[in-house]
């Protein structure tokens, strides 16, 4: 509860001295809206040649792309401080965390506010597919809705640690690891019926991409396709074990900044 009670006052001080400038705030929200739209201009070119994509109609492709951006628009909102942990080591500053008595995971996951654009373009295009169309989700869908997208916001930010925590042992290593999924991220906004079936694999059970995305939109539109979805939580949880290991070890190794 003490991490807990840490980590929401720390994001109500965040979230309260972004807005000090509400300018420089609705200005990035809205370059991320702007770099948003370049995807979707893709997606309308796209589907002005073909009526559908590995399956997916337009109204369907749409929703996937607008869940799978509001999924990492909340990771945005909630648990992107982990890209600073290398800044973080270089400077000496990771030992002011490690003086409090919270976790330094925690305390990572909660100094970031980064792609909140996310929450507004998912929340648009999710709109727009239901206006064109996309079937609207069930009864049991509905409630799964929000789930869903808390668990998507967490695998990001699992897999951000993750990564991070390379730094306690190579350092640097982590820039070029996050950028390279920041490079995969958009696939997550496909059907995957486009890709090979080796592809399927890897951004199952390496990179879990379509955990990001396509399997809970598949699910939410009733589409059969998306039963791998319900093993999320599964995911989260062998996910969450490894980046404990992870952590622990790097923590163990980490001799301070005079080192």
């Amino acid at each position: 509860m003490q991490t807990l009670r840490f980590y929401l006052a720390h994001r109500a001080l965040l979230l309260k001295a972004r807005m000090a400038s509400r300018a420089d705030f609705f200005l990035y929200v809205f370059c991320d809206v702007v770099v948003q739209a370049m995807g979707i201009a893709f997606f309308a070119v796209v589907f002005a040649r073909i009526p559908a994509l590995g399956g997916w109609s337009l109204p369907q492709a749409l929703l996937l792309y607008g869940f799978s951006e509001l999924g990492y628009g909340l990771f945005g909102l909630s648990f992107s401080g982990m890209q600073g942990l290398f800044d973080l080591l270089r400077s000496g500053r990771f030992d002011e965390l490690l003086l409090r008595p919270v976790d330094p995971m925690a305390q990572c996951f909660a100094r970031g506010l980064n792609d909140c654009g996310g929450l507004v373009t998912g929340a648009l295009l999710m709109g727009a597919s239901w206006a064109q169309g996309a079937p609207l989700p069930s009864v049991g869908g509905a409630l799964l809705f929000l789930p869903a997208l808390a668990c998507i916001a967490c695998l990001h930010a699992l897999l951000h640690a993750l990564i991070a925590g390379a730094s306690f042992f190579l350092a640097g290593a982590s820039g070029p690891l996050l950028a390279l999924l920041s490079a995969l991220r958009p696939y997550a906004r496909y059907p995957a019926s486009i890709f090979p079936r080796a592809v399927q694999l890897a951004f199952t059970l390496g990179v879990p991409l379509l955990f990001m995305g396509y399997y809970p939109a598949a699910l939410l539109q009733g589409r059969p396709e998306g039963w791998p979805a319900l093993l999320l939580p599964g995911v989260l949880l062998a996910l969450y074990a490894l980046v404990r290991l992870v952590w622990r070890a790097g923590l163990r190794r980490y001799q301070g900044a005079g080192n």
